[in-house]
Parts: C-alpha cells; structure tokens; sequence
C-alpha cells in the first residue's frame, strides 16, 4: 500500500490507475484500488499484487491529475523512486547488515530477478577486476554468488532489463576506459552467455 499526499484539494475522479502509476524494477507495473480522502488530500493505493522486498519503485503522476474547483492540472507531472523495505511490529524498518565478498573497487550494483524464481538478485560491477559479480537469492534471507563475468576495462556502471524481449533480466555495462558497453544475455536460469561488446 502506497500513501501521497497533497498540498490541496484534487479532483478524486482524475486520479486513477492511468494517471497515478507504480513500476516495481521487478515486479513491472502496479495496478489496485485507488481511493482519495478529502479530508486529508491524501490518495492511496492499494495494490492488486505485492512489491518484492528490496526492489525499487518508481511512482509517476501524470498531468491528468487536476486540482478541484479550479481544474489546474499537474504541472509537468511529479515521480519519486523508492525502495521496498519490511516493516517490523514497531515502526521501524529491518535494515541488518550483511555484507558479501565481490571483487576489488566496486562501483555500481543493480537489481534484477535473473532467474525467475520472483525473488531479487543482484549484480555488482568490479571496476578494478574488469568484471560482474552476479548475486543470486537463496531465498532465506541472503545471496549467494553465482558467478563473475569478464567485461571490457573499467566497469563503472551497470543496469538491468530485458533487451530481447524474451522475460528474463539482461545485464548492460558501461565501461568506462574502453570507452564501450558490455552486454550479458540472459539464458533463463539466471546464467549468462559470453559478453557482446558495442
């Protein structure tokens, strides 16, 4: 459940799954029951399925969302991005560190789920080895380390998403001294083919 408020009143017909939208980085786009309190200007959604714990959100309003009385609507629109933590009984949020070995000078790590399993892995890029350390979930609460690819010199940052269309989380790399980018295609399982270099 996602919480926003505003700093006026909003017409409540204008806000809906296609103006106020929710993109998990894992679990794709959100769409639920929107409600809007007056009272408070404030809209929640609540959604048809969870966010993975750990991913990042990204929350977007689009400029159809308009102000009552005078229908003024959202210059430009607004987005936030967020990741997704559990909540304890508290109010407080779990936030143990554990810590993993990766390679030497990391720079730049991203989310994904790489081998279809609906939890989040990870990837780390190695700048000082030339390499990606790829993390899978174990689904108890930590990671494992896959494997490590070799990229091109320098690797300073990375990203996931799915380049061929075919469901599974790619990894893309820039490489900052070889001046390229290195791409990791995903098999499906979570294992990656030899790099292409562009």
């Amino acid at each position: 459940m996602g919480t926003l408020t505003f700093n006026t009143q909003m017409q409540s017909g204008t806000i809906e799954n296609t103006s106020f939208r929710a993109f998990g980085e894992v679990s794709g786009k959100h769409s639920g029951v929107i409600s809007y309190n007056s009272g408070t200007n404030t809209v929640t959604l609540n959604p048809d399925a969870n966010f993975v714990f750990g991913e990042k959100v990204q929350v977007v309003l689009t400029e159809d969302i308009r102000t009552e009385g005078n229908s003024i609507p959202l210059a430009g629109g607004y987005s936030w991005r967020f990741a997704i933590a559990p909540l304890l009984g508290d109010g407080n949020y779990e936030l143990d560190a554990t810590n993993y070995a990766v390679g030497k000078d990391p720079l730049a790590l991203a989310v994904g789920e790489f081998n279809n399993d609906v939890y989040t892995d990870f990837v780390v890029a190695n700048s000082a080895e030339n390499s990606v350390s790829v993390f899978k979930n174990n689904q108890r609460g930590g990671f494992d380390l896959a494997d490590t690819y070799t990229v091109e010199s320098n690797p300073r940052g990375l990203t996931v998403a799915d380049i061929d269309a075919d469901g599974d989380m790619d990894i893309i790399v820039a490489n900052n001294t070889s001046n390229n980018i290195s791409v990791l295609k995903n098999q499906g399982n979570g294992s990656f083919t030899t790099v292409l270099t562009y």
